[in-house]
């Protein structure tokens, strides 16, 4: 079964492809122009209340798998699959997410920086910034819990 589900966001469906089984809560503000366009993967999910920037060339691309918390501001240029970006993160102007990463809490990811593949970030820059080895099995926690999600909600 296939089904996209937003509600109550201001999500300009034109610019925005969604691949199966999205869902976006309340309260969602996607910012696209008419030119620009943002890409979100199967079994993603966006909780309410957070915002998705689009950065300065204009694409942003998603990935599968991907759950964004309530409250955050994502304005990076990629997210890879598999990733779980908890409540009140801030991604900043152009970084990247690889696969399979974990963003802790109100963590803040600086402009431009790039997060490897399999890692822990948490923490605000310049105070307690931290980013560390995730283990490979946490791959099918996060595909578990974006499922999951995306039946309950």
């Amino acid at each position: 079964m296939n089904w996209t589900e937003t509600r109550n966001s201001n999500v300009n469906i034109k610019n925005v492809k969604l691949g199966a089984n999205v869902t976006i809560l309340d309260n969602v503000n996607i910012e696209a122009s008419k030119v620009d366009s943002v890409q979100i993967g199967k079994y993603s999910i966006i909780k309410e209340n957070s915002t998705i920037r689009l950065p300065s060339n204009g694409v942003s691309n998603i990935g599968a798998y991907v759950i964004i918390g309530n409250n955050c501001d994502i304005r990076s240029l990629n997210i890879g699959n598999r990733v779980m970006i908890e409540d009140g993160c801030v991604l900043n102007d152009g970084c990247v997410i690889y696969e399979c990463c974990l963003i802790k809490s109100n963590c803040i990811i600086p402009s431009k920086m790039i997060i490897p593949a399999y890692c822990e970030v948490g923490g605000v820059p310049g105070k307690d910034f931290y980013i560390k080895p995730l283990n490979s099995s946490f791959k099918k926690v996060i595909e578990y819990e974006a499922k999951y999600l995306n039946i309950h909600y």
